[in-house]
């Protein structure tokens, strides 16, 4: 897509945006969590998974129900076994975590994103009543393996800077890719810096669509991250070789957990075209405001 004709979809779109904003007079729909867990990244989690800790086998399985509207949790170690539900409560914007074992134990804790780990800070409660706190930490190692830290937290409630156990995980069966996703043996990465003065603390959202396709459309491949200063790097991996047309925006006044994962009045919006043929660059910093 030319520079000129860039601009006039910016145009185009802005208009369209404003023009939304304008007309609608009836309360936003409540986000699921499978659009939060999409918009943060972390769709990747979702399958089986399988690995070893202290001679164990360990297998781990999160998977949707409810129309995405939670994330059941099945965890298996030998005789051990321990099930949980992930949800999103929208009148406290968390997502929380409450699950129990077979050895009588329960454990509620709430999900976060930190940089491009999940993170389950937990309190867990054992049959006689004595309790634990934690925190678990989930890292993406590449598309088909994963790692889990766990850590112990002090008296004031802060991470432990030593874990007390890590296991390497990889994934099991079919892979759980969006539409249009490519395998680990053919998907390539798309990063970059995107740059934005007064942004500090702010989300940005990527979403890859069909080439000319417009932020409206079918997203193929999505990422979320949050700008630290100035500046925040993105990572988008697995993707399919193809021509794309990537939208971003910023959520400059903090609202999409509201809005959902589209921009309005008072957002920044910026577009590009790629074709990925192997893994690619490209950085970002001419936004046009709402």
């Amino acid at each position: 897509m030319r520079k000129g004709t860039e601009t006039n979809a910016i145009r185009t779109y802005i208009t369209a945006v404003v023009l939304f904003t304008l007309l609608q007079t009836t309360a936003t729909a409540q986000m699921r969590l499978g659009d939060i867990i999409t918009e943060a990244g972390f769709g990747w989690t979702i399958g089986k998974w399988a690995g070893m800790v202290d001679d164990q086998k360990v297998e781990l399985e999160w998977k949707w129900a409810l129309d995405k509207n939670v994330i059941l949790s099945d965890i298996k170690a030998g005789e051990y076994r321990s099930c949980g539900i992930i949800m999103y409560v929208a009148s406290r914007d968390e997502v929380i975590d409450v699950s129990a074992d077979n050895q009588g134990a329960t454990q509620t804790g709430k999900w976060r994103g930190e940089g491009n780990d999940a993170v389950l800070r937990f309190e867990q409660t054992d049959v006689q009543g004595r309790t634990e706190k934690g925190e678990a930490v989930v890292s993406k190692l590449d598309s088909e393996t994963l790692k889990i830290t766990m850590y112990g937290c002090d008296e004031n409630g802060l991470r432990k800077a030593d874990s007390q156990w890590v296991i390497t995980m990889k994934r099991q069966g079919v892979n759980d890719n969006p539409p249009g996703a490519g395998s680990a043996a053919q998907g390539y990465t798309l990063s970059g810096n995107l740059l934005k003065d007064g942004m500090n603390g702010r989300s940005v959202h990527l979403k890859l669509v069909s080439q000319d396709g417009t932020p409206a459309d079918e997203a193929l491949y999505v990422a979320t991250a949050v700008f630290n200063g100035n500046k925040v790097s993105y990572s988008v991996n697995d993707i399919k070789k193809g021509k794309y047309t990537v939208w971003l925006f910023i959520d400059a006044n903090g609202n999409s957990r509201q809005t959902g994962p589209m921009p309005d009045s008072g957002d920044y919006v910026a577009m590009f075209d790629v074709d990925i043929t192997k893994d690619t660059s490209r950085d970002v910093e001419t936004w046009s405001g709402l």
